[in-house]
C-alpha cells in the first residue's frame, strides 16, 4: 500500500466513523434517556482496519492503535522508534513513524 493510498483509506475511515458518530447523536435526541450507542458499522470498522493492516504488513496492529487509542493522532499519543519517541498527530506522520520504520526494521531481519 502506497502512501497516498494509506492516506486515502484512513481519511475514508475517519469520515466513515464520523457519520456513524452523527447516528449517535440522533439516537440521543430522539431518546435521550436511552443508553443505546449505534452500532451499525462496528464490524466493518473492524474488518476496513484488519484490511488496511494486511495491506501495510502490519504485523503489529500499528493501524487499529492509531485509530481506537489516539483518535487519529487527537490524543497526541507517543511511539517510540530506535530508542526515539514520536508524537503522532495525524495520517501522515503516524505512516512516517510507524509503517515505515516498521517497514526498515522488517527489512533488516
Amino acid at each position: 500500500m502506497t502512501e497516498k493510498e494509506f492516506l486515502r483509506a484512513s481519511n475514508n475511515l475517519k469520515k466513515f466513523i464520523k457519520e456513524q458518530e452523527k447516528l449517535n447523536d440522533v439516537l440521543k435526541v430522539i431518546s435521550p434517556t436511552s443508553t443505546g450507542v449505534v452500532e451499525f458499522g462496528n464490524e466493518f470498522i473492524d474488518d476496513y482496519i484488519q484490511i488496511v493492516e494486511i495491506a501495510l504488513g502490519d504485523e503489529c496492529n500499528w493501524f487499529s492503535w492509531f485509530v481506537f487509542e489516539n483518535d487519529f493522532g487527537s490524543k497526541r499519543l507517543t511511539v517510540e522508534v530506535d530508542g526515539k519517541e514520536y508524537m503522532i498527530l495525524d495520517e501522515q506522520q503516524f505512516f512516517n513513524v510507524c509503517i515505515n520504520k516498521m517497514i526498515n526494521e522488517i527489512n533488516k531481519r
